[in-house]
């Protein structure tokens, strides 16, 4: 069922403006706390109302500013799980599930593992009982669209993983579509099609998820996606830009293939931009850490890499946990740089030999000022 969202609404601090069109997908919104993903929800769910523009659902109008239709929430049959849950405090679990549809209480009761609890209040359940029952209350209802505001945030490490399974099983009853916010970029990896990233109210790019998390198409979904390894870059005249972070120089053609700005790497750095980019990022993933004999001096045409730093092993911080080892250490000028530690890697800091940040230059991702 197609979601056709077209909505502008003034905020405290910006102006919200969304523009997308979902169908028969899980399509996420990603962004930081504050940037307009909870108020999308609500201005589709009709809880609040837009400024202006239009929002319909299969076909159906919604909300259309122009044409003075306003739908209550009541008749949008859209499922909304709010991210503080809005459960009735002065009924218990089985009596807020009902509310979505009597018939259906105990089958929802028994998915969501909440057999025992029915005669409890919300102020007795748990966060994540609470979630749970919200949810139940969602799906009872058997909505045509269902809304998913940081549906896991309140849940224990132990739940997650049967509750992303009956999240997933609930999303193909409603015909395998849905529309999720969240600022975990894993569980919207986990649960998501197509992803688009929210900045100040204002979506900077809409992409498959494994196209985002590879090659993101904006600075902001860079950076909401988990990379740390982001510099300025500024032209000094010397025919290469200056990456300000790290202090070094990548090299740079005024003209590229097409006649548009490029960077001048024998075509193994592409330029999404199609111009003089602003900055310039790479994954932790990506970054190697090279012996430093013989290469004090060089920036570049190290084997395909750029040099990016100088390390002193002692300055260089190992955090090991359950996701693998990083090194964070420090350039010259005090920036941070992340390293997704490999074995071979890590012996060579421990052997504290001289050595140096390096990164391939394929792996470089540039963005737009």
């Amino acid at each position: 069922m197609k979601l056709h969202v077209d909505i502008e609404k003034d905020l405290h601090s910006f102006r919200l403006k969304v523009s997308f069109d979902t169908d028969g997908e899980v399509f996420a919104v990603l962004g930081s706390s504050g940037s307009g993903k909870s108020m999308t929800l609500k201005c589709i769910a009709g809880i609040e109302k837009p400024d202006r523009g239009v929002v319909t659902l299969g076909g159906r109008v919604l909300f259309d500013s122009a044409a003075g239709i306003d739908l209550p929430p009541q008749k949008r049959r859209i499922g909304y799980l709010f991210q503080d849950h809005a459960l009735f405090p002065h009924m218990t679990v089985m009596e807020n599930i009902s509310c979505g549809s009597e018939k259906n209480a105990r089958e929802y009761i028994d998915r969501f593992y909440l057999r025992g609890k029915e005669d409890l209040r919300p102020h007795q359940l748990s966060g994540g009982e609470k979630q749970r029952t919200a949810i139940a209350r969602m799906l009872a209802a058997e909505p045509k669209l269902i809304m998913l505001d940081e549906p896991l945030s309140a849940l224990d490490s132990y739940l997650k993983s049967g509750m992303e399974e009956e999240l997933v099983r609930a999303i193909g009853q409603c015909g395998g579509q849905a529309l999720l916010v969240s600022h975990d970029r894993e569980e919207i990896y986990r649960l998501s099609d197509r992803i688009a990233v929210l900045e100040e109210g204002r979506l900077t790019c809409i992409q498959e998820k494994k196209e985002l998390f590879a090659y993101p198409a904006s600075l902001a979904a860079a950076r909401l996606t988990g990379c740390e390894n982001i510099s300025a870059l500024h032209d000094d005249g010397s025919g290469s830009l200056l990456a300000e972070a790290w202090g070094v120089q990548i090299p740079y053609a005024a003209a590229g293939p097409d006649g548009a700005d490029g960077i001048d790497t024998d075509g193994k750095v592409p330029d999404p931009c199609r111009r003089r980019p602003g900055h310039v990022a790479f994954r932790a993933r990506d970054v190697r850490i090279v012996n430093g004999d013989e290469r004090e001096g060089k920036n570049h045409d190290l084997d395909g890499m750029i040099l990016l730093c100088p390390v002193e092993p002692e300055k260089i911080r190992v955090i090991d946990d359950l996701n693998g080892m990083t090194a964070k250490g420090k350039t010259r000028g005090g920036q941070s740089i992340c390293c997704a530690l490999q074995p071979d890697m890590a012996g060579m800091i421990y052997d504290r030999q001289c050595m140096y940040f390096a990164i391939p230059y394929d792996k470089l991702m540039f963005f737009d000022r």
